[in-house]
């Protein structure tokens, strides 16, 4: 970008020397969200900038402003934008909490306390997007909006242990239950088959008695049934 706006054409005789290779569009798209993304605060008009220099063939370069602040720092545009929409930040809060109410087994005093933290970080958000939007909004604003979002976030983050604890735990007593119910289940087995084997030794007890009380009369007929015999023989001898 020329460094003044009444230039429109410059010439170099002289050879270039130095330098380094120019950067092609697929490198730059690949290289400067991951430079932006990793950083725990807003991104700002000078760190575009920076990427820009950052960059082969970019010498200083110029963000838009706008017209309410001529050379007074830099500032997104208007027609830029932030980048950032409202709707982004209803479908993120809407969808977990939407996970948070299907997490099995959570405490309703933590869905509770999960969906407070969300509204007030969602409202946190919209706050700071409002602000982004405004090119014209005092820094100081944006940086307590910002401050107010990180102070959510923190909270959230302090919760979300206890929520991921109750999603596992969750499974966990689920399974506990499941193996109290499949134990109780077996003893009531294992005392049902040891009645059946007490009743069946009861009738096998029984039939041995009954087979011994068979036996018994047999004897008994028979021993009957010689006597007889013998008193016969004995009176056709006499």
């Amino acid at each position: 970008m020329p460094a003044s706006s009444d230039l429109d054409v410059v010439s170099n005789p002289a050879p270039v020397r130095g330098g380094r290779g120019a950067e092609d569009v697929d490198e730059a798209e690949e290289r400067a969200p991951r430079r932006l993304r990793h950083r725990d605060r807003v991104v700002t008009a000078e760190d575009f900038k920076a990427r820009a220099l950052d960059t082969p063939g970019v010498t200083r370069p110029q963000p838009p402003q706008p017209a309410s602040r001529p050379g007074g720092g830099f500032a997104p545009a208007p027609s830029l934008g932030s980048g950032i929409r409202d709707s982004d930040v209803t479908t993120l809060h809407g969808d977990t909490l939407a996970s948070l109410e299907e997490a099995p087994g959570l405490e309703r005093s933590t869905l509770r306390r999960s969906r407070s933290a969300l509204d007030r970080a969602a409202q946190s958000a919209r706050a700071a997007i409002r602000l982004l939007e405004q090119p014209d909004a005092a820094a100081a604003a944006l940086r307590r909006a910002t401050d107010r979002l990180r102070l959510d976030e923190r909270r959230l983050a302090a919760l979300m242990p206890a929520i991921r604890a109750a999603a596992e735990r969750a499974p966990r007593v689920s399974r506990e239950r499941l193996g109290s119910t499949i134990k109780g289940a077996e003893r009531q087995a294992e005392e049902a088959r040891n009645r059946r084997d007490r009743v069946k030794s009861a009738f096998q007890h029984t039939d041995q008695q009954k087979n011994q009380l068979y036996q018994a009369l047999s004897r008994v007929l028979r021993t009957m049934n010689d006597m007889r015999r013998l008193g016969a023989a004995s009176r056709s001898g006499l």
